[in-house]
């Protein structure tokens, strides 16, 4: 199997993953991290990382859900959750609604602010998945779609 090398540096020379080209963690992480970066140039506000669009569009998917699921969902700590409602909340684009079968919890709804910024994420994460697709053929991006999906399950 083809072993990764790093962009050409200054020097001109490629560098050597060693043990980590083997990592299939490693590997997700480095495309991770080439989505991410095409995200934060594509979006207009810095301030709306890729953790807080994520947030805003399950909330936007899952209207009701609870802060304790949406951390769930998302693989977040608590604390983290909270700071990302916290950001939605403070620019008008979520609240917290108390859950009339449980006066103890709250449901996160979208604002229309919130709801008008749905479909711009749509739109600059669906032109970053053109960029990590551009390699695949629609065979091998619905194959690692579905191994992507196998590891998370």
């Amino acid at each position: 199997m083809a072993r990764p090398t790093m962009a050409i540096d200054d020097a001109g020379q490629g560098l050597d993953y060693g043990f980590l080209a083997d990592r299939i963690g490693f590997l997700l992480r480095m495309a991770s991290v080439i989505n991410l970066a095409q995200l934060a140039r594509d979006t207009p506000d810095k301030a709306h990382t890729s953790q807080r669009m994520s947030v805003l569009a399950l909330v936007a998917a899952n209207p009701g859900t609870s802060q304790v699921r949406l951390s769930e969902a998302l693989r977040l700590s608590r604390p983290a959750a909270t700071l990302a409602v916290d950001f939605w909340q403070e620019r008008g684009c979520m609240e917290r609604r108390v859950d009339p079968d449980d006066r103890r919890s709250y449901g996160l709804f979208l604002t229309p602010a919130g709801e008008a910024l749905v479909p711009l994420f749509a739109e600059i994460s669906r032109e970053a998945e053109v960029s990590l697709r551009d390699r695949l053929t629609e065979a091998e991006a619905v194959e690692l779609r579905r191994l992507l999906v196998k590891i998370i399950d």
